[in-house]
């Protein structure tokens, strides 16, 4: 700060500026009896960082960010700081600081700086020493390691840009044939879901794309043989009330002997109303050991009058259900 404050100040000489000791004095006093410009970055008040607000505020400004604050940001970055100043760089079309942000990154072997390098050159014309970089960062990467570090990204993640990182690593694993990557980067996209209904009055055509990509990569590992994908593109469709193609997929997960899959496919046939095929699939998942679609069948027979058999099920569903959770609580403390 003591080195840089000085280049915000070039046009400011008329306003007198106060001395850096006075100015610190100023952005750390309490505002409102709320909060100051700057607050703690620890209990000892050794360190201080923008409020929030404030910082969210000069995120639009970034383009009038001063050389020399780069170029200082620069000098005392770590590797993943040096990144993530790249990527602030590019998106502010600052591209020579993001080149010079990535470039030693680059160098030494860092793939995401190889890749994004490439695209920055491509963009600026310069397609050999682009298809140079984008080769080398391919070079560098195996599926099943782009897919460990995305996993790692994803448990780790402390901001957008780790999350940002785990999504590009996943797709490029999940475009490698890695087929755990595809069903987790269906996930992430689907779990993006409301986040996409938000931008769909905005951009339609944006969560349009998302939506079909979401689909694809689940698609692709359920072809591919990945179980937890059948259900998700089974629910996907559902969801989208395509309900022949749903039903098939269910179809699939419950020929897998899994419970869930003949309940689902009683689900189906309640969106489609067809209350004859509602109550054989919940025989079928009740007889398998499912306990909610024997509570349903117990339902919809006593609204028939059949209280007999409804008590039967429900009694067998309670049995199925505190055994499930028995064999849930033995897992979890053998796992401990």
């Amino acid at each position: 700060m003591d080195e840089l404050h000085t280049g915000y100040l070039l046009d400011a000489a008329l306003l007198r500026p106060e001395s850096l000791a006075e100015a610190w004095e100023w952005a750390i006093e309490q505002r409102l009896g709320v909060a100051s410009l700057l607050v703690p970055g620890d209990v000892e008040q050794t360190t201080w960082r923008a409020f929030d607000y404030l910082a969210d505020a000069a995120d639009a400004n970034v383009a009038d960010v001063p050389d020399a604050v780069w170029r200082g940001a620069l000098d005392h970055a770590s590797d993943d700081e040096r990144w993530m100043i790249g990527r602030a760089a590019y998106d502010a079309n600052r591209w020579d600081v993001a080149e010079f942000a990535w470039w030693p990154l680059a160098e030494r072997g860092e793939s995401r700086a190889m890749n994004n390098l490439g695209i920055l050159l491509e963009n600026r014309g310069d397609h050999e020493a682009a298809a140079k970089w984008i080769d080398r960062a391919a070079d560098a990467e195996s599926d099943v390691a782009m897919f460990k570090v995305a996993m790692r990204l994803r448990r780790e993640s402390r901001g957008r840009f780790s999350l940002v990182s785990a999504e590009y690593w996943l797709r490029r694993a999940a475009e490698a044939g890695h087929v755990p990557a595809m069903y987790e980067l269906a996930h992430v996209l689907d779990s993006g879901a409301s986040m996409s209904k938000a931008f769909s009055m905005l951009s339609p055509r944006w969560a349009e794309e998302r939506l079909a990509e979401t689909e694809m990569w689940f698609r692709r590992a359920a072809e591919a043989g990945d179980a937890r994908a059948v259900t998700g593109l089974a629910e996907l469709l559902l969801d989208a009330g395509r309900l022949d193609e749903a039903e098939t997929w269910f179809q699939r997960f419950a020929d897998t002997g899994n419970p869930d899959g003949l309940y689902r496919l009683a689900v189906v046939a309640m969106r489609r109303g067809d209350s004859h095929a509602v109550e054989s699939a919940l025989r079928d998942a009740a007889g398998a050991g499912h306990a909610r679609a024997g509570y349903e069948l117990a339902g919809l027979l006593r609204r028939r009058g059949e209280f007999d058999e409804a008590d039967r099920l429900a009694t067998r569903a309670i049995r199925h259900e505190t055994r499930a959770m028995s064999d849930s609580i033995s897992a979890h403390i053998r796992n401990r």
